[in-house]
């Protein structure tokens, strides 16, 4: 087994002439980006040549103190040995990095499994080196070793990129500035000389992994990862288990053990079990690695794969499980790479490049964002506050762009589960049943939410809306204001169209912007970090396909109803999010509201930012099909039923292994999803209810960790890994630094706060805001369609807590406001559209509109 650390090298180094030994393997071994995050140092997010030989060395993210990037020490030499200098004081400061990484477990387990490890430059003595800091057989150079055939694990450093980077002057933060073009390039090629010299004199059937294990830039990269010769095969997933008693034997027990003992693990290491011609059944891994793209379980992408899996590669290579403190994961053959090798190194080289300009447009794109959507609201509360001041809003004609009367009637009616009443002859006309008809009390001002007052109403029994042809009570209810329209003078009456146009855009503007959020994650199916200005690329390519979801949200029939548009663009959100984790999570990899896998903080699943949206495009969602399905005659029992169904099957792809992993979310989703459905069956939400939610929450993904947990350590996600850290006492070090990441994103990250904050004013101080004329417009909106209170509440429920016990603090309610503000404003303008002001003469208590619906 090899292991060759290149510092430094990425794919576009890669080069036919310059570095013809690379070239070749690129185009028989498995490949891959790697991504090499370790502990960084202060101030800057990259990975120094040092931290990543000792995260090599433990198999778990590591670092070094101070500022900067040193050098990486020379071994003290001791006859063929030598140990690291300052190996103590390394280990101990491991502890303070929060993630308490055991130095020395690739060289340890090696040498407990009866092989002999030899190290190759600085670097490689401390990837290789013992628990202790120390190396048994160590040579400055491959061609100082004669003979390597008698070593199972050899480790070389190959260091002309890192030195050449180290020799710069220093920026402001202690770290190399960048070093020349022509400089990298000779570096490049003197390393290309120095792994042809080693590949050349390795044994036959030697596995072989050359990795760029670090940065040599001020800025974060993928790196480039190659295998070849026999993968893994050995029965790794069976936890600890080894291919054979003599193994097992010296791997549980100290390194002291008996020679007999050794000399059996030796053997067991130098000879591969008799089941290596076949493919393992656990890993998906063939005999040997192969021309095509390499995956791990740590990433679950296809051609992505960790530094922390070297070391659970190499030590599986050996035939030997890899101890519990390392938390990577072999390498395995994934899909197949293009059939050239230019094309191999030209997709990977592409893979980087779409890193780099996410880390140079991200900031930019939330500051526009969040600009954008501020400005927003301050337009969309000028003209609500234009329309309160006004006592002849809502008087429009359908000329002007409004609904008709038959318009109105259809979502009137929508929520009526009982057909109305036929009206009795003495009926009163419609404008005095219009006028004298008592306002129901506003739902959006209440101390306690209470969804039955809205949903369990007798339909009202005027002229307006008698059980005869809609035909006739269209022409009644036109007549009904044809008196107020020509009481109006010409003046009014260009006001009032004024307004009427003013809240259409502000209504599609609303929808658009709800959009925008999954329209993030949808744009990376288009590779605009490609494009010639990717700033402009990216932000044309989101404001695209928000406006194509909101074309289809107002391109049916659906568009006329409160909740219709609302209910296209949740559920667009809902599934489309919903469909990405089932299949691999791709649309998250590099989006600007998604993770990156340069960082490392997650690969695979739910990130936070994606579980706010899906969450939020849910639960609203969900109210925009309860609402359709009451308005047609469904039972109550049926329509919760449905949203219990389909949000039970929500949460259960945010939690599951497979699809989400999302550790935070699954106790956030319940109670949000618990507070919608509570709300839709017109019950109240009580504490007492919050607390048994929020315990069944905690235990469906306990329980879920508690599955994966079972599963072979190999096989096992974080949740898993969790439950595992549970029993080794290291769950506290975890929360901790979870904790810390949260605190400092809600305080660090002003702009999302103060987003979060506009929201929420705009929220309940505007838009809910009753006027002076009648009900809030989130209180009319609420009225015609109740089913938008559950799922407002719900959505909000679920933000909340989801900012309490995720480490991504305010962004996950930043990006469901995001959504949920403007879509709840679009539904309020419907609704205002759809209704008609009480008289100026007589101001109203907080009101619904005057055509309310029925049970």
């Amino acid at each position: 087994m090899a292991l060759i650390g290149v510092p430094g090298l990425e794919w576009s180094d890669l080069d036919p002439s310059r570095t013809p030994n690379l070239w070749k393997l690129a185009g028989e071994a498995g490949s891959a980006s790697l991504s090499t995050r370790a502990v960084p140092p202060p101030d800057r997010g990259i990975t120094c040549p040092m931290a990543g030989w000792l995260t090599i060395s433990a198999g778990q993210r590591s670092g070094t103190p101070g500022r900067g990037c040193p050098a990486t020490p020379r071994p003290q030499r001791n006859g063929e040995g030598a140990s690291v200098p300052g190996w103590a004081a390394l280990a101990a400061y491991q502890s303070e990095t929060g993630y308490d990484a055991q130095l020395g477990m690739l060289g340890q387990s090696v040498i407990d499994g009866g092989g002999k490890v030899a190290a190759i430059g600085p670097g490689a003595a401390v990837a290789a080196a013992d628990k202790a800091g120390n190396i048994t057989t160590y040579a400055d150079s491959a061609e100082a070793l004669p003979d390597l055939s008698p070593y199972h694990l050899i480790v070389q450093d190959i260091s002309p990129l890192a030195d050449a980077w180290l020799r710069q002057p220093l920026d402001e933060y202690g770290v190399p500035t960048p070093m020349s073009a022509a400089t990298r390039r000779q570096a490049a090629a003197q390393a290309d000389r120095q792994i042809g010299t080693l590949l050349s004199r390795l044994p036959a059937g030697t596995t072989t992994l050359v990795a760029g294990i670090s940065d040599v830039t001020p800025n974060a990269h993928l790196h480039v990862a190659l295998a070849t010769g026999p993968a893994p095969t050995t029965a790794l997933p069976q936890a600890g288990r080894s291919p054979n008693p003599a193994s097992t034997t010296t791997q549980v027990q100290s390194p002291a053990g008996t020679t007999d003992q050794s000399h059996n693990s030796a053997s067991t290491i130098a000879q591969k079990p008799s089941s290596a011609g076949t493919a393992d059944q656990n890993h998906g891994s063939a005999d040997a690695y192969r021309h095509g793209h390499l995956t791990a379980t740590s990433t679950r992408q296809d051609a992505l794969v960790t530094i922390t899996d070297l070391t659970a590669t190499a030590i599986g290579a050996l035939g030997l499980e890899p101890p519990r403190q390392v938390v990577g994961h072999v390498w395995e053959n994934g899909g197949p790479a293009p059939a050239t090798t230019a094309e191999t190194v030209a997709e990977l080289a592409d893979a980087d490049l779409a890193s780099q300009v996410l880390r140079e447009v991200r900031g930019p794109f939330f500051a526009v964002f969040v600009s954008v959507q501020l400005l927003f609201y301050a337009f969309a509360a000028l003209a609500l506050r234009r329309r309160r001041k006004s006592p002849s809003n809502g008087a429009h004609s359908p000329a002007d762009g409004r609904p008709t009367a038959q318009d109105r009637l259809t979502d009137t009616h929508l929520m009526n589960a009982k057909p109305a009443k036929r009206a009795t002859a003495d009926a009163k006309p419609a404008e005095s049943a219009a006028t004298d008809a008592k306002p129901i009390e506003n739902a959006a001002v209440k101390a306690e939410p209470v969804e039955g007052a809205a949903t369990d109403a007798k339909p009202v029994e005027s002229a307006a809306v008698k059980a005869e042809p809609a035909e006739t009570e269209a022409v009644g209810i036109e007549r009904a204001e044809t008196p107020a329209v020509e009481a109006t003078s010409a003046e009014t009456a260009g006001d009032v169209a004024g307004e009427s146009r003013l809240l259409s855009v502000v209504q599609v503007v609303a929808v658009v912007s709800g959009a925008i959020a999954v329209s993030t994650f949808l744009a990376q199916l288009v590779p605009w970090w490609s494009l010639p200005m990717p700033m402009a690329g990216v932000i044309g390519t989101i404001l695209g396909i928000a406006v194509l979801i909101s074309g289809v949200a107002f391109g049916g029939p659906w568009r006329t109803h409160v909740l219709g548009p609302l209910t296209v663009v949740a559920g667009v959100t809902s599934v489309a999010l919903l469909a990405d984790v089932m299949t691999g999570s791709t649309l998250q990899v590099n989006a600007v509201t998604g993770y990156e896998p340069v960082t490392g903080g997650r690969f695979y699943g739910f990130s936070n930012i994606a579980f706010a949206v899906y969450a939020t495009g849910t639960i609203l969602g969900l109210a925009g099909i309860a609402h359709w399905l009451l308005g047609r005659g469904a039972p109550r029992l049926v329509t919760l039923l449905v949203c219990a169904a389909y949000g039970g099957l929500a949460v259960f792809a945010d939690g599951w292994p497979a699809w989400g992993a999302d550790f935070g979310g699954v106790p956030a989703f319940v109670i949000g999803l618990a507070v919608f459905l509570i709300m839709l069956a017109g019950r109240r939400v009580s504490v007492v209810k919050l607390l048994l939610v929020a315990f069944a929450g905690a235990a469906l993904i306990g329980a879920i960790a508690f599955f994966d947990w079972l599963r072979p350590a190999a096989q096992r996600t974080h949740l898993g890994n969790f439950v595992q850290q549970i029993i080794d006492g290291q769950a506290l070090t975890v929360v901790g630094r979870k904790f810390g990441a949260m605190i400092g994103v809600t305080v660090g990250n002003w702009s999302l706060t103060l987003l979060s904050v506009v929201a929420l004013a705009f929220l309940f101080l505007v838009l809910d805001r009753p006027s002076r004329w009648g009900a809030s417009a989130l209180g009319q909106a609420y009225a015609l369609a109740p089913p938008l209170r559950a799922g407002l509440f719900g959505a909000l429920t679920c933000a909340f807590i989801g900012f309490l016990i995720n480490d991504s603090g305010i962004a996950i309610p930043a990006m469901a406001l995001t959504m949920a503000v403007p879509l709840a404003l679009a539904a309020s303008v419907r609704a205002l559209q759809l209704s008609r002001p009480t008289t100026p003469e007589r101001p109203s208590e907080p009101a619904a509109p005057t055509e309310r619906p029925g049970a």
